[in-house]
Parts: C-alpha cells; structure tokens; sequence
C-alpha cells in the first residue's frame, strides 16, 4: 500500500512542533496586521502576543489560501514522499480555500496521476478542524487506506460538535453579525453571543448569555443535549482566544461531571482570532449530527 500523509491548512490552530512529531504536514495561511504574517505559530507567546496586540487595537485580516499555493505544497509532498494524500481543510462555509485547495489537488494529479490527494472539506474550523485531522492518524495507524479515510471523515465530520461564545462583540460587528449599536450596547451588559457550527459549516449565533458564568454553563450543556458520550479516549477540545481562565473553570466542570472524559485545552490561531476576537472560549466534541 502506498505511503499515507495526513495533511491540513494551519487553520486547525496546533503548535506546528506538534504536527512535526506526529508527521502530519501543514500548509501555512496568512493573516494580515502591519504586514503579511504566515501563521507558523509554534509557542504560548506567539499566541499571547497576537491578541495582546488586539487588546491594544490592532485590527488583523486574513487571507484565502490561493491555489498557486496550494498547488505548490501539494507537489513538494507528492515529490518528497511518492504518497497519497488525506488533506483536511478550513470549512467551505467560512473561507474559499476549501475550493482552491480543491482545484489544486487536481492540477498536481493530472501531472502526477499515480498519486491520490482526498481533499476533505472539513466543515470545521481551529481546533474542530483538529480533532478531525487527528481522527485520520488514528485511522491510519489502523492500517486503512487514503480513500477510507477519506470515506469515514466525509461521514464523521457531521457528528463533529462546535459551540463557541464571544467575548469582544465589536469584532462581529466588523465581521456584520451584529449592529454596532448591538455591539455597544452587549458590551455594556457583559453578554456572551453564543453560536455553533452548522452542517454547511457556517457559524450561526444561535443564544445569548448574560456574562461569563452563564457563558460557561451553556456551554457545558451542549455536551448532555448533543450526545457526548463518557468513554475512554472520547477527547473534547476546548479553544481559547487568550481566555485560559475561563477555559479552565470549564475543563473544571466537565470533569466533575463527565469521569473518562479527555479534556485539553487548547488555542484559537489567528486565522478564526482575527474574527472572534480575544476573550472567546469554544466547546468541540463527537456527538449528535449537526443540523
């Protein structure tokens, strides 16, 4: 059987050092502040130091993976490693590098046509889009081929559970999810937007809460309402926009109540951050199918 990479964009927000030592390759997307930046973050400060400077007024954009980049990566993997490829992408629904990333694994196989690249569109974002890639080292540690791997992310990644609240609602009014006088006003009352990922990948506001408390209780709800199970080596993700006091109060909870659970805490990157803002705090399990 050929050689397996397990591959993503750097939107699923792990230390790049990780990804080295579980061999799977990433392709770094770009956001903007003074100047273009690759997202190669690789430490807690380099984390800490993008939403500090938002917290001091920088105002970051992103940017689409283009296909001339996406093409690029995929030839130097094919070349180095003569492999198939599982490439696991940002959602379609909230970016386009899902269709270029798409067009440019048919370009490389048409000059490469011994060399299979399964291009997934997750429908997921940061560390959702992780647990997804991680999902795929296990199913190729089981011994299965590229195309069921690609067969049982195209069937798992409904299941995949994303709920997030927001602490900083003048990025989602920059980004048109709420009114600037929505955004004045929240701000003034401490209240949390809590949305979730829907089954086209698109983020959907769908409550409010009154202050971080109620926030996290919310949250910690989602897990009995949609079907997480207590199971060894069931993992949930929590991910934080420089929110790690919060972040842990929840892990807290879910432990006290959930006994097998495998909960890490882990960071929101600058691709999805630029959008959130600081202070966001994001609940990602298996469970029921999304709607």
């Amino acid at each position: 059987m050929k050689k397996i990479i397990i591959s993503s964009d750097s939107c699923l927000d792990e230390l790049k050092s990780v990804l080295r030592e579980k061999n799977i390759e990433f392709v770094p997307m770009v956001y903007i502040l003074d100047k273009e930046y690759k997202d190669n973050f690789d430490s807690q400060d380099d984390y800490d130091n993008f939403y500090v400077q938002m917290r001091n007024g920088a105002m970051p954009t992103t940017s689409m993976l283009n296909i001339f980049e996406a093409e690029t990566y995929f030839r130097r993997i094919v070349k180095e490693y003569d492999c198939d490829i599982v490439h696991i992408s940002l959602s379609s629904g909230l970016s386009g590098t899902y269709e270029n990333t798409l067009l440019a694994s048919e370009n490389v196989m048409e000059k490469f046509p011994d060399n299979k690249i399964y291009v997934v569109d997750s429908l997921s974002a940061t560390q959702g889009q992780n647990l997804l890639v991680n999902y795929a080292l296990r199913q190729k540690e089981k011994g299965k081929t590229a195309q069921g791997i690609f067969n049982d992310l195209q069937e798992v990644k409904y299941n995949l559970q994303h709920w997030v609240y927001i602490s900083d609602l003048f990025h989602l009014r920059r980004g048109g999810r709420v009114t600037a006088a929505k955004a004045v006003i929240g701000s003034m009352l401490k209240t949390k937007p809590i949305l979730s990922m829907s089954s086209t990948g698109k983020l959907d506001m769908k409550e409010v809460a009154m202050g971080g408390k109620k926030a996290i209780k919310t949250l910690f709800g989602k897990l009995e309402k949609y079907g997480y199970e207590d199971k060894e080596n069931n993992s949930i993700y929590l991910a934080h926009s420089h929110n790690l006091e919060e972040a842990n109060e929840l892990k807290k909870l879910i432990l006290k109540h959930y006994k097998n659970a495998v909960v890490e805490i882990k960071n929101i990157g600058p691709l999805i951050g630029a959008h959130t803002g600081p202070g966001a705090l994001g609940l990602l399990f298996f469970g029921k199918e999304r709607v």
